[in-house]
C-alpha cells in the first residue's frame, strides 16, 4: 500500500506542471502561426512564401527560432537563420511581390487568432484564422478562416538611378 500512496503522491505533485505545460502549449504565439501556415500549405495548397521577420516578431522573437516550426514549412520562410530581420528580404527591389505576412496573433485561454496579409502582386487581401486549443494537449487546432475582399493595390513606379 505505501507503493501506491507514493505513486498518487507523485502524481498529484506532477498535476501542476502538466496543466503548466498546457497552459505554455495554448500561449505559444509561434505553434499558432504554424497551424495557420499548414492550413494554407494543406486545405489551401498555397505554397506562397511567409515574411520570416514578420513571423519571427508576432511569435515574440523566440530564441531557438525556427526551431518550433515543423520542418516540412520551414521551406516557406523566406529567408532563414535565426534572426531573420538582420537578413535582407529576397524580393527587395521587386515592383509585385508575393509574400505573407503575419499581421498579429491574439490569444485567450483557449482561443487564437491568426491574421495574415497576403500580398499577390497588384493585388492584397486579409486572412484571419480562427483557431481552437484541442483538450488533449492544448495545441492549437483549426477551426475557421475569413477571407476578405482583395485591394488592387498599384505599386510606383521604379525610379531611375538618376532621379533622386
Amino acid at each position: 500500500m505505501a507503493r501506491g500512496g507514493s505513486l498518487l503522491a507523485l502524481l498529484l505533485c506532477a498535476v501542476p506542471d502538466i496543466l503548466s505545460a498546457q497552459k505554455a502549449a495554448r500561449g505559444d504565439a509561434l505553434s499558432a502561426i504554424v497551424e495557420a501556415m499548414y492550413f494554407r500549405r494543406s486545405a489551401l495548397e498555397d505554397s506562397l512564401p511567409f515574411d520570416a521577420c514578420s513571423v519571427y516578431e508576432q511569435s515574440g522573437r523566440p530564441a531557438q527560432f525556427p526551431t518550433g516550426v515543423l520542418p516540412g514549412l520551414r521551406a516557406l520562410l523566406d529567408r532563414p537563420g535565426a534572426d531573420p530581420c538582420g537578413v535582407p528580404k529576397p524580393s527587395a527591389g521587386s515592383r509585385y511581390e508575393r509574400i505573407v505576412r503575419v499581421l498579429s496573433v491574439q490569444m485567450a485561454d483557449s482561443a487564437a487568432q491568426v491574421h495574415l496579409n497576403v500580398r499577390r502582386g497588384e493585388w492584397t487581401y486579409t486572412e484571419v484564422y480562427y483557431l481552437t486549443a484541442r483538450v488533449d494537449d492544448g495545441a492549437w487546432a483549426f477551426r475557421e478562416v475569413r477571407m476578405y475582399p482583395p485591394v488592387h493595390t498599384t505599386p510606383p513606379p521604379p525610379r531611375s538611378p538618376d532621379r533622386r
